[in-house]
């Protein structure tokens, strides 16, 4: 071994293994497959998922959208000014618990879904897959959605009012959000697609694909690729047939 690999090695040692595996996969989730501790991550996660939920929901502003929904069931004019007022304040209620309650859900669904996931590709690519480091690796795949939500907390608190939409992002996660944010915002079927592209996604998928290589003992190349694919075919299948693309 090299001065370099040594010094490297050593480098690699005093960073915890769930962080080292955001920015050095094939080194880290290996680690995290070992320990087989998913808690402390899923904990993490959901606790990220409820500040930026609840970030939101105290910037809710719902007065556009409920005069929008008004005017087009043509009871707008008919309404007092207080009429108007209840209305709002109760899709503002309304938004605040369906986001909550998303936030609280968020993780543990993710969680259930990667390890689903894993699971049937580590019988169709016929893997030795153990609970203990399925478990642990995705609880590893969630910390980009984790730091994703911390943004969302910083970018929540700084609108002085946020349209009601339980699964908007204010930091631009996806190729659509993206055109939107640079100012070009995509419509229809090319909208569906690029929504699929999602950025924070990816890197998770990437994460995953290592981490069905350390937990089921597959070369990293075949997991990864593996992985990946399945992936893409479920965002299209997702935010493209789904949505009636």
């Amino acid at each position: 071994m090299s001065v370099s690999q040594i010094q490297m090695e050593a480098a690699n040692t005093t960073i915890p293994s769930p962080l080292l595996s955001l920015f050095a996969p094939d080194v880290g989730i290996p680690r995290v497959a070992r320990t087989g501790r998913v808690r402390w991550m899923l904990g993490f996660a959901t606790c990220c998922a409820l500040l930026a939920g609840v970030a939101t929901a105290l910037r809710v502003d719902a007065r556009d959208s409920t005069l929008r929904e008004l005017e087009a069931r043509g009871e707008l004019k008919t309404m007092s000014d207080k009429q108007v007022e209840d209305a709002q304040k109760g899709a503002e209620r309304a938004f605040m618990v369906a986001r909550i309650a998303w936030a609280a859900v968020e993780a543990p669904l993710t969680l259930a879904l990667d390890a689903t996931g894993l699971f049937l590709l580590s019988w169709f690519l016929r893997g030795k897959l153990k609970a203990g480091p399925l478990l642990a690796v995705c609880g590893a795949a969630l910390l980009p959605f984790a730091f994703a939500n911390l943004l969302e907390v910083v970018a929540a608190l700084r609108q002085q009012g946020i349209a009601p939409g339980v699964f908007n992002h204010l930091v631009p996660h996806d190729g659509a959000d993206l055109a939107a944010a640079l100012g070009h915002p995509l419509a229809g079927p090319l909208a569906k697609l690029a929504g699929a592209f999602d950025v924070v996604g990816l890197w998770s998928a990437l994460l995953l694909g290592f981490g069905l290589s350390a937990a089921a003992e597959l070369p990293a190349r075949k997991a990864v690729l593996a992985t990946l694919a399945g992936w893409l075919l479920w965002r299209l299948f997702a935010h493209v047939g789904l949505a009636g693309g």
